[in-house]
Parts: structure tokens; sequence; C-alpha cells
């Protein structure tokens, strides 16, 4: 295959973003659309190469997949290695036990399933995960293995240039559809993560190779046509528009400068690029582990001085990665003894990640109560993604208590009606039917967006159609200052208009017949109190946690709430759950106490600090 200059600067500059948008998260805020220029690039490579190697009758699968061996694995590998030492030394134990079973779940190519069923990539304790990068990699290599035989089997069976074309562009434009379609549920996270909601823009890659193909290798060269991709990649790396996916405008940019291929020149900065374009595999795969490294250890704020240290460091251990391993490895070697190292470096990963996880991250490296700490982290309930179903205008899932189908309870709002669900079905001692809507409240006429206000209505009309729920217990976060209406205007909000909002929600739901339950707001960490993660890191590495709250007093609580409660006592009586009393005591409300940690962020009750009011809810549900 002919070496592409262009494609090595655009290779580049993707990798630039990503480490920039990693380091320097403010400078470029959308730099996370780097890698979805990869996945074009590798669909343009890996395509043509098939079809040159068809149409010169040289196509092998053994051929294809030991290059992809000796492409991905030794660097990879190396830094496994390399990050899995290092981590004994810098990783509480829970955190140490979810870094095991993310290796376990990249040495098996599905680490972006890995992240998907276990968190996400833009959360407060996401950017501590040292793996959390291998989830393009788990993209990419699932593609590899599954497209080479749809690819050869598609080029056999459809010899119409035209029909061949139209059929890959068919499967684009539903895995495109798919990807709406998933965000529309609320499925963000799904969406992000997984092959057939990414596998669109791959494709932008093979209709580019597909196209130059049936050219003969003959690229358009104009000169404004490159410049109007580049427009378009700078501009999605700089906006992104909520009415489509994030990397509409950065996947058509790539796809015209492929197919254009006007000449790149010969300057300091291409120079640069084609440099970075190069390592651009090393570099992705090492300068992660670094960054999570320093968002680790400093807990609230990387300095300018410590992540450009961690950018210049990232450059060189990538070259010499390049330099070492990378280059050595792809050219001829035995595959045999290739395959002998990638075994024992796999047995030895394996056994050390098995061995953290069976002694829980070997809990005596640090003091008992840290780790009690440490372990309330992302500890609030979740519904098990492959156990949800739709539901509405989202998707919902069940507690079951017993086996019999039945549920008579549902719990409906956003992850803050979520974190409960496990203390209310110990409550009511039966099936819960759980209908979670993330990011959004349980409001129908104004919400945090109209994609919520159209989800909830759904979600709305579906609980008062159900006729086997005869409770529903709403929950939602409270004091949001600024939503928008039906028409998508922004609306300042008040404490008052927002009750009224929600008791239209309320009233429309009593007047199916159904007892409605409101839980109450309590007193959350500040936006930028992490609140278990910050701590117990703080006392792991000796540093000052004075600066970490872990308290408000009931005082200004009550300043904040006092009118809400009041408002809803009278509304409601008894079904109104007021879970912050038990959080509270006459003076203060607390984060977590006595070596246990009541907030597995900054807003969300951990397992243990929904545990703590169950009192409340058994004194509501139990009338």
């Amino acid at each position: 295959m002919n070496f592409r200059q262009d494609v090595n600067v655009l290779r580049g500059l993707s990798v630039l973003i990503v480490v920039i948008f990693h380091f320097f998260p403010k400078v470029l805020p959308n730099g996370y659309l780097g890698v979805d220029v990869f996945f074009i690039i590798s669909g343009f490579l890996i395509s043509l190469s098939i079809l040159k190697d068809k149409k010169e009758d040289r196509f092998s699968y053994l051929s294809f997949y030991r290059r992809r061996i000796h492409r991905i694995l030794p660097s990879v590998l190396v830094m496994f290695l390399v990050v899995t030492v290092a981590q004994f030394y810098i990783l509480l134990p829970s955190d140490l036990v979810g870094y095991s079973s993310s290796l376990q779940a990249s040495l098996l190519f599905i680490p972006n399933i890995y992240f998907f069923i276990t968190g996400g990539y833009f959360g407060g304790n996401d950017s501590v995960k040292p793996l959390l990068h291998m989830w393009s990699l788990g993209v990419e290599e699932q593609f590899y293995i599954l497209f080479p035989f749809l690819f050869v089997l598609s080029i056999k069976f459809i010899k119409n240039n035209k029909v061949f074309l139209s059929f890959v562009l068919f499967i684009m434009i539903v895995s495109f559809s798919l990807n709406i379609y998933v965000d529309s549920i609320g499925g963000e996270n799904a969406s992000f993560f997984l092959l057939p909601t990414r596998l669109w823009q791959f494709l932008f890659g093979v209709l580019a190779a597909i196209f130059l193909f049936y050219r003969d290798g003959q690229t358009l060269n104009l000169r404004y046509l490159s410049f109007f991709g580049i427009a378009l990649v700078f501009l999605n790396v700089l906006y992104t528009f909520t009415f489509m996916p994030a990397a509409v405008l950065i996947s058509f940019g790539v796809f015209i400068i492929i197919i254009n291929s006007y000449g790149v020149g010969d300057n300091l900065i291409v120079k640069t690029l084609s440099f970075l374009g190069k390592i651009s595999f090393s570099l992705y795969v090492w300068h992660w582990p670094i960054a999570s490294f320093l968002n680790y250890y400093n807990i609230k704020s990387v300095s300018f001085e410590q992540a450009l240290l961690g950018f210049i460091i990232s450059i060189l251990i990538a070259f010499l990665s390049w330099r070492f391993i990378e280059e050595p490895f792809r050219k001829p070697l035995r595959t045999k003894r290739l395959l002998s190292i990638i075994f024992l470096f796999y047995i030895v990963l394996i056994s050390v990640s098995y061995a953290t996880i069976s002694n829980m991250g070997f809990p005596q490296r640090y003091e008992k109560n840290t780790g009690n700490i440490a372990s309330a982290v992302d500890s609030n309930f979740r519904c098990p993604k492959f156990d949800t179903f739709l539901y509405g205008g989202s998707k919902a899932c069940f507690i079951e208590v017993n086996d019999n189908g039945k549920y008579r309870t549902a719990v409906l709002g956003n992850s803050h009606s979520l974190m409960y669900a496990p203390v209310i079905s110990e409550t009511i001692k039966e099936n819960l039917l759980v209908i979670p809507l993330n990011g959004c409240t349980p409001t129908s006429d104004i919400n945090l967006n109209t994609q919520c206000i159209n989800q909830f209505n759904k979600n709305l009309e579906k609980v008062k159609e159900d006729s086997n729920i005869k409770k529903i217990i709403i929950g939602t976060t409270w004091g949001n200052s600024v939503m928008v209406d039906s028409k998508g205007e922004s609306i300042n909000v008040s404490h008052e208009s927002f009750n009224s909002s929600l008791k239209k929600t309320i009233s429309y739901l009593q007047e199916s017949g159904k007892e409605i339950f409101l839980i109450g707001p309590i007193s959350t960490p500040s936006h930028d109190n992490n609140f278990a993660s910050d701590l117990s890191r703080s006392l792991a590495f000796n540093k000052d946690s004075s600066s970490i709250k872990k308290s408000n007093s009931l005082d200004e609580f009550l300043d904040n709430y006092l009118n809400d409660i009041v408002f809803w006592r009278k509304e409601l009586g008894h079904n109104f759950i007021q879970t912050y009393k038990e959080l509270c005591d006459d003076t203060l409300c607390y984060f977590g106490r006595d070596g246990v940690a009541y907030f597995s962020d900054n807003n969300h009750l951990s397992k243990e600090g929904s545990e703590k009011t169950k009192d409340a809810f058994h004194l509501s549900l139990s009338k």
C-alpha cells in the first residue's frame, strides 16, 4: 500500500488533539473527538488493503490477522505490564480491583463493553481509570475481528459496483440511525462505547477506500475541498451540536480529506504532525496512564506545569515505545516466537489481575478507614446494563425479590431516585420496577432539555397506563435554576415554579388512582467535591484534607429547602419522604462519618448512604 503523507499528518493531528484534551481539557473541551478520526482512518486503510489484496488474488485471513497482532499487541502488552506494576504502589484497594477487571477486559478485547457496563467516559471518577482509553482499541479490535469476513463475503457475492457501494452505504445509515435512536432513549453510554453505534464512522473510511479503489487510486486533488474538510474537523473540535451525533462534522471532514489528498507541503508544522503520526499508536497507548496518574494523585486539579511535564514525558515514552517495541515487531519476525511471548504476557497479567481481585485489591496496603471510604466510589445503584428493557421513552429494570414477575410499585425519576431503589425494594419486600431517566427531572412541561420533556412524557403515559402499578415513588434533583420549556426556550426556574411543575406530574398520576410518594431533597457535597474519591486519596497520599468539606450546616440546608419541605408535607403528608433527616443531626448534615462515606461522588448517595435512609422509607411506605 502506498504511503499517504496526508493521512499520516491527519493521524498526528488526531492524536495531538486527544492528548491535549487529556492533559489540558479546558483548552480543547471536544478533543475526545480525535479518537473518531482513528476509526475512519482504520476503516479506510483496512478496507483498501483488502480490496487491493483481493484484486491481486493474494488476500489471506492469516496474513491479515498476523499483521494486526504484530501491529497492536507488543506495545499494548508492555504498557499493561508497566502500568500494572505501577498501580500496586498507587491505587487504593477498590480502585485496584477495578483496574484489574478493566485489564482482564482489555486482554479479552472487550474494554469498551466493560467501561459501558461499569461507568462512562465523562464522569468525575472516569478521569482516574488508567485503562479507560483502551475502550477505543476495543472497538477497533472488534471491527478488525468481524469486518474482514463480512467485507470479503460482500465482495464475493455482490459483483455490481453500484450495488456494492449502495450496500455499504445502507449499513452505514443503519448504524448512524441506531446511534441516534440509542441516544434518544437515554443510551448515550451505549452509543459512545459500542461497535454497532460506531460502525458508521469506520464505514466512512470504507466508502473512501471504495471510492479511491474504483478510481485506481486517483484522488480528487482539489485544494479548496481539502480546506473545507480541515475546516469541518476544527469546527467540530471547537463545537458540537445537540441535534446530531457529536462526531458527524469531523467524520465528513476526514472523509473529504482522504478522498481529496491535496499536497500537505513541507514545513515545520507538517513535519511535527508527521512525526506524531508515526508514533501516534504508542502515544495514544502510553499518554493516558500518565494523565490518569496525575489526576489520581493531585485529586482536585493538575497544575499547568505538571500537565506540561506529563505531556512531554508521554511523547518521549511514545517515541521509545515506537522505536524499540512497535517498529521492530512490525518487521518480519517468526510469528510463532511472537505468539509465545504474547502467551507469556497473558499468563502473567491474567494471573496478577486474578490474584488482585481475589484478594480485594490487597487492602493491607492502606489504612482501613481509607479503604472503606474508597469503596464507596461509584457504589450508588444503577440498573444492570444487560437487564434493562424499553419502557415508555427510556429504559427500565427490575429489582426482584421473587421470581413471579409481578410488581405493584415503581420508582420514577432520575439517578436521584435510582440511588434509593435497593432500600425501597428492601422496605416493601416485593419486586420493584425502576424507571430512571438520568440527566432529566420528572417534570413534563419544563425540564433540562427538550429531549427530556419528550422522553418523560412518554414515560408518564406508560406509567399511567400500566395497571400493575399501584404505588409510584418519585425522586429528583432539586434546585435547578435554569431549564427549558417545550419549545426549547431557556427559562429561569424558582423553587415555586419547579414545585408547580412537579405537582402537575403528581396530580396527573393521582388521577389514575395511583398512590404517589415523593422523595425530598438532601444536602449534597459541592460540585467540585467528589467526596469518597477525593477524601480517600487525600488520606492515602497524606495530603491536607481540610479543604474537603465533610458536612453542611443543617441551617444552610433548611435555608434553601425549608419552603419546599413545608409545601410537600402539606401536599402529601406522610407520602413525602424526608430522607435528609437520616443524614443530619440537630446542627449538621453529613457527607460521611466514622470512616464511612455517605456519598459515592458529589451528589449521589453511596450504598452505605442510601442504607442510612431506610428508616425514612419504612416510616412512609409501611403505613
